[in-house]
């Protein structure tokens, strides 16, 4: 562990995090801080805390280089602070850890800032010169309104005697109104079934247009195999006392796996000893029969010669026993590839598939315009599928790729347009709604049938329903329930629906005779 001091140079914009993780990855047992002016790291007291404690769990005694108000806080959070690097170096001139001193302000009048100059104040004490606020200032007396002096004002009476009148006629309603008896009666009427009606309606039409694109790839489930025969060297011996040709083409076994000689060779006799024959042998290339990998043989595993003739030849002498043929080495390059083959099939198949694809994407795009009902056109969009013409019999790649588009124009209308073109209908239907029943708007429901393309014009078919309420004549009503018990009202309101009647004050036990202190509410109709 190093034995003097790091020092660890802080930047403006340096985190008490990265300060820590600096403090921590030194080996030094003294770190000193140097903060050239102000660093993020050294404005906190409660940061310096942290670092402070970081430093003492670690064993290491920390000191910082700072401006006053740097040591000041260090102070606080009991960091020892100097004013240059070789003072922490000495460990000398600590600050004092007593807060620090705040300026001395001297209150100078407006008419004594010449007796303490500015240029002889200390920097830690400044004049202040108050300007005392101005003097108010009288207001102006109010000139008297136009007139001939003495004459009354008439009209301003006048105008002061109606306001008053007013004011005593609202006060004398309201009091009316607070003590007066009064009657709420709340109707719900009996309403009957509208429809269900058959409309055909034809709102303007708009277009919705664009073109898909969509790639995909395809699996060549064809199949070409390719085999390569084996090849090798054999050695022919021969026991003859004269040269045996071995002609090219010659075949030679391998238990079940065939060879045939590459070209002509010729076999030199064999020579007598005093052991025996020695024979005479020569080498020549052999490839297989059969292409694949059973033509891949060990060495020695050639032993049988299909010609008679020349093995009676490289025989010799009857009792010869040595072989006459032989792999010194295994024949090798015998192989079998399978190799894909795109086919008209797969080609089928892959723009099948592309086809329903842009036919779910079609439809997905379709349903994002919510707001509107779209038309099959009277010709149904199909998808622009390319095949390059060399694509079928393609051989070596497993996979294959083909890319639709798909343009598309659809004729749609306003689903808001339909539902208000019938309700416009029903409205204009004067056979819909008997006479003496009323219409309720906020009851009309309409389903969207059959749309169908008729030239330019889109006809959508709806089925509306609706509700009617009987028709009520307000000023009739109040007429028939006056003077009438609360439930002598309500059985005289029962051929309209059934009613409920309150009478206020408490005390009053019929209905009252002014039609003003008489309300009258239709529930669950849009009339009042």
């Amino acid at each position: 562990m190093a034995t003097e001091p790091e020092i660890l140079y802080l930047e403006p914009d340096d985190e008490i995090t990265s300060v820590v993780r600096r403090v921590r990855e030194t080996d030094a047992p003294q770190v000193i801080l140097v903060a050239p002016g102000r660093t993020r790291a050294t404005s906190s007291a409660v940061a310096l805390r942290l670092l402070a404690g970081v430093a003492a769990e670690d064993g290491r005694s920390l000191a910082l280089v700072a401006d006053p108000l740097g040591r000041t806080l260090a102070a606080e959070a009991g960091i020892p602070s100097f004013a240059t690097v070789a003072d922490a170096r000495g460990g000398v001139a600590a600050v004092d850890a007593s807060p620090a001193p705040k300026a001395t302000i001297h209150v100078v009048r407006a008419d004594e800032t010449a007796a303490v100059p500015i240029a002889a104040a200390s920097e830690e004490t400044r004049p202040v010169r108050i300007v005392p606020p101005p003097a108010p200032r009288a207001a102006p007396p109010r000139r008297p309104p136009p007139g001939r002096p003495g004459r009354p004002r008439r009209r301003g009476i006048a105008w002061l005697g109606v306001a008053i009148l007013l004011g005593a006629l609202v006060a004398a309603g309201a009091v009316a109104a607070a003590v007066l008896p009064a009657a709420t009666i709340r109707i719900r009427p009996e309403t009957r079934p509208v429809g269900p009606l058959q409309y055909t309606v034809t709102p303007d039409p708009q277009h919705v247009s664009g073109q898909l694109e969509l790639t995909m790839s395809g699996k060549a489930r064809g199949e070409h195999i390719e085999r390569s025969p084996a090849q090798g060297t054999v050695l022919f011996q021969s026991g003859n006392p004269g040269r045996c040709r071995v002609p090219a083409g010659t075949t030679v076994m391998a238990g079940d796996s065939a060879f045939t000689t590459d070209e002509d060779v010729t076999v030199p006799e064999g020579k007598l000893t005093g052991r025996g024959i020695k024979p005479g042998s020569a080498s020549v290339g052999i490839t297989a029969v059969e292409p694949g990998e059973d033509g891949n043989v060990d060495a020695h595993a050639i032993d049988t010669i299909a010609d008679p003739g020349i093995r009676f030849c490289l025989r010799g002498f009857p009792n010869t026993t040595h072989r006459l043929v032989d792999n010194p080495d295994p024949t090798s390059g015998g192989s079998e590839e399978h190799i894909p083959v795109v086919r008209q099939p797969d080609v089928d198949r892959l723009r099948a598939r592309i086809t329903d694809a842009l036919a779910t994407q079609l439809h997905d795009e379709l349903a994002t315009h919510q707001d509107l009902l779209t038309v099959e056109p009277a010709q149904a969009p199909t998808p622009d599928i390319t095949v390059p013409d060399d694509l079928v019999g393609q051989r070596g790649e497993e996979r294959f790729e083909l890319t639709g588009t798909l343009a598309y124009d659809y004729p749609a209308v306003e689903r808001s347009a339909i539902d208000e073109e019938a309700r416009q209908q029903l409205s204009a239907d004067s056979a819909a709604v008997p006479s003496d029943a009323t219409l309720l708007p906020d009851t009309i429901d309409d389903k969207v049938g059959e749309a169908s393309l008729h030239g330019d014009e889109v006809r959508v078919e709806v089925t509306v329903t609706a509700q009617a309420a009987p028709s009520v004549d307000m000023a009739a009503l109040r007429q028939r329930v006056k003077g009438l018990s609360p439930d002598q009202a309500e059985q005289a309101l029962a051929n309209i629906g059934p009613a409920e009647v309150s009478l206020w004050p408490g005390w009053v036990t019929t209905v009252p005779g002014a039609d003003w202190r008489i309300s009258i509410e239709l529930v669950g109709t849009d009339s009042g």
